[in-house]
Formats: C-alpha cells, sequence, structure tokens
C-alpha cells in the first residue's frame, strides 16, 4: 500500500494490502492506519485506487471507508466485486469510479 499527499491531496494505492490477511480488522487498525497517519499525517482519504480485486473487497473496503474519510475509490471492473462495491458504497456517499487501461489508437501508415 502507497500513501501519497500530492496538492494538498492524499491518494492510496492499493496492490492487495487490504485483502491480504484474514481479520481485516486488526489489519486495518494495527497496520494500515499508523503508515496512513505516518506518511501523510491525516486520516481523511481523497482518492483511493484498488488494483488487486478480490471476494471480500467490498466488506473490506467498506470497514475502511468507515474508520477513514474516504471520498473517491477507484477499482477494476474484471470482477462481480466491482458492481457489489458501487452498490454498498452507493449509501455511503462515496464515488466510485472505473479503472480500465486506455485503449490504443493505431495509425494507418501509408506505405509508398
Amino acid at each position: 500500500m502507497i500513501a501519497i499527499r500530492l496538492n494538498h491531496k492524499n491518494y492510496v494505492i492499493d496492490y492487495g494490502a487490504l485483502c491480504s490477511k484474514q481479520n481485516f480488522y486488526n489489519t486495518i487498525d494495527y497496520t494500515i492506519m499508523p503508515a496512513l497517519i505516518k506518511s501523510t499525517g491525516m486520516t481523511n482519504i481523497d482518492t483511493l485506487v484498488l488494483c488487486k480485486p478480490c471476494k471480500r473487497l467490498a466488506k473490506v473496503v467498506l470497514q475502511f471507508c468507515t474508520q477513514t474519510n474516504v471520498k473517491t475509490i477507484i477499482a477494476p471492473t474484471k470482477d462481480q466485486c466491482y458492481k457489489t462495491l458501487c452498490v454498498a458504497c452507493k449509501n455511503n456517499g462515496v464515488k466510485v469510479l472505473p479503472l480500465t487501461p486506455k485503449k490504443r489508437c493505431r495509425k494507418k501508415i501509408k506505405h509508398y
């Protein structure tokens, strides 16, 4: 998990640390929150970027959002967890955006 403070906004990029442990309550309380406070000095997160989807992602992110003030979540749309995350975060006022790769534009090259 990487925490960055840029232009007075906090960004957190998660590479699977939220879903890595079985007891995510203790992981959030004793590992992630102290590291977040140490690196940024705040518990407010403007954007949370989730890179690795898992089955428990919606439940873990909801708990993380209640402990921190998350405004926007960017999540991959590969698995079913994106839809459950959208439904779960709709009631909390958290905006969920899709993480999709950019499409490559192919230029036609004329051969002479």
